[in-house]
């Protein structure tokens, strides 16, 4: 997949979308501010959409509760006893999916291999002031593929009940369900597509991160991000509101070491340029967020033509795997019409 990532440009600065993550990363006032001046063209608009059924529009939910709580001698907005409401629900589901976390953590660090939570639980852990605070609906854990028929095997042992393998036989994904409901998902490909990626990597010098459930391993912080980056370019618009968040956040957190490291990974992997369109929505909604001005970015690795062959094979080697539907997921929405489903 080297070279195909498209440049992120999915929001608008005045949508929707872009409202919430200023109420949700920016200072309590300046988060008012927003929040105001939203109600006041369309008083019910911010409890439509953080409040509302999609499981995406509710992730920034708890932020924007948590900024509005701040003590501000301001008028209350009439969307604060709504969305209290409907953040004291969301904490009562981090309680279950805390005893998803606890049963899998004990049965995944007994089963003697190596593995590591990636993605929001990651990321809740190690960013976030408080992990109720990111929105989690499953638990993705990084295995490799010798190991992650053994991982499920003994979650099913304890319990789980397994779902589905999502992509093609042997990988990238396996779901296991737990009693409650919540999914945890074995990937051993945390990017399909991307061999550079790989679990080995991922996997590599791990670091412990303390939660409620006991200590689990996750990868470091540059990778983290690299990661996080990467991964959301393949998913659908609603499924990229929760990079914005991550990101500045973890960026927020990154020491010099952190991004020292994340230099590294942009001058080894060139076409990781194309992320850079992202880094600019960061920078212009989210403040401070000094430390992307420290980032080095590398000139885009490949040409027009270069491209065109790099994504051919993509898609060849695709066809060849038995794509199915939840693989694509996975997949820069530019390159899915290529694929046939006949």
């Amino acid at each position: 997949m080297t070279g195909v990532l498209p440049a992120l440009q999915v929001f608008d600065p005045d949508d929707a979308q872009t409202r919430i993550f200023k109420a949700a990363l920016n200072d309590p006032l300046d988060a008012y501010a927003v929040l105001e001046a939203w109600e006041r063209d369309d008083p019910m608009a911010v409890v439509t959409y953080l409040a509302g059924p999609g499981k995406w529009m509710r992730g920034q939910l708890q932020l924007v509760y948590a900024n509005l709580a701040a003590p501000l001698d301001q008028k209350p907005l009439a969307c604060r006893p709504y969305l209290k409401t409907a953040a004291l629900r969301e904490r009562k589901r981090y309680e279950m999916f805390l005893s998803c976390l606890r049963d899998a953590r004990s049965t995944l660090s007994d089963a003697g291999r190596d593995y590591c939570v990636v993605k929001g639980v990651a990321a809740a852990y190690a960013a976030y002031a408080e992990p109720q605070l990111r929105h989690c609906h499953d638990l993705d854990v990084v295995v490799r593929a010798a190991d992650q028929m053994a991982f499920a095997e003994a979650l099913t042992a304890c319990g789980f009940r397994q779902a589905a393998m999502q992509g093609p036989p042997g990988g990238p994904s396996l779901r296991v369900d737990h009693p409650v409901g919540l999914p945890v998902m074995l990937h051993s490909a945390p990017v399909a597509g991307d061999p550079r990626f790989s679990a080995d990597w991922m996997l590599r010098d791990t670091i412990r991160s303390d939660t409620e459930a006991g200590a689990v391993p996750i990868p470091q912080r540059a990778r983290r991000i690299a990661h996080t980056w990467v991964q959301r370019f393949g998913c659908d618009r609603y499924a990229r509101q929760a990079w914005v968040p991550d990101t500045g956040l973890e960026l927020r957190a990154c020491g010099s070491e952190d991004l020292e490291e994340l230099n590294k990974i942009l001058a080894t992997w060139p076409d990781l340029s194309e992320c850079r369109a992202s880094a600019t929505y960061l920078s212009t909604h989210i403040d401070p967020l000094p430390q992307l001005s420290q980032l080095r970015w590398p000139s885009p690795a490949l040409g027009g033509k270069a491209r065109a062959a790099q994504r051919a094979r993509f898609i060849q080697r695709a066809r060849a795997q038995a794509v199915t539907e939840p693989f694509l997921n996975h997949v820069p929405f530019a390159m899915r019409a290529r694929f046939s489903y006949d």
